[in-house]
């Protein structure tokens, strides 16, 4: 559908905005947040909340919104994920026809030590995480962009949060 679209997954309080605002600003693309776009504020019961009741639900929100946002002459960087929790804290894999209807041109992996994230999601959310919890997401993330990634044949790229020297080049060479 839209192929002007790098998606940039990873788990949450990874890194991924802060890595990436900064660079839409410089390559001149528009960032976007899936949150955002799909409007998380009005389907949450708390902001703060990480589980998602009704994970489909929320991603064709998501493809709706982006239906009525993407313009075929602009490049976007879309700050999301490849899974989530579910309502019952399960890691579950945002569904495949997600990627399909969004036809990304490109996925980057943004991760971290999950010891880091859990102190950002903390000191932003004041409530505690699980290391291992984040840890498992993360692993998940991982496994499930690699598979996107070969069976819709769009390039990969896995990025460590804390080196900010290769992400302009990374993001200018799938531009």
């Amino acid at each position: 559908m839209f192929k002007n679209i790098i998606f940039v997954g990873g788990i949450h309080g990874v890194g991924k905005s802060t890595l990436c605002i900064p660079e839409a600003q410089i390559l001149g693309i528009e960032y976007l947040s899936a949150s955002e776009v799909l409007r998380w504020k009005e389907i949450s019961t708390s902001v703060e909340n990480k589980n998602v009741e009704n994970v489909s639900f929320t991603q064709d929100r998501l493809v709706t919104g982006l239906k009525n946002i993407i313009e075929e002459n602009k490049t976007y960087i879309l700050d999301g994920h490849f899974c989530l929790f579910d309502a019952s804290g399960i890691v579950t894999r945002i569904p495949e026809s997600t990627f399909v209807q969004m036809n990304p041109a490109a996925f980057l992996v943004v991760v971290n030590d999950p010891k880091v994230i859990a102190t950002r999601l903390q000191q932003r959310d004041n409530r505690q995480y699980i290391d291992s919890n984040l840890a498992e997401m993360q692993q998940e993330e991982i496994e499930y962009a690699k598979i996107l990634s070969a069976k819709l044949s769009i390039p990969i790229h896995i990025h460590p949060a804390d080196n900010r020297s290769d992400i302009h080049e990374i993001l200018l060479n799938i531009q």
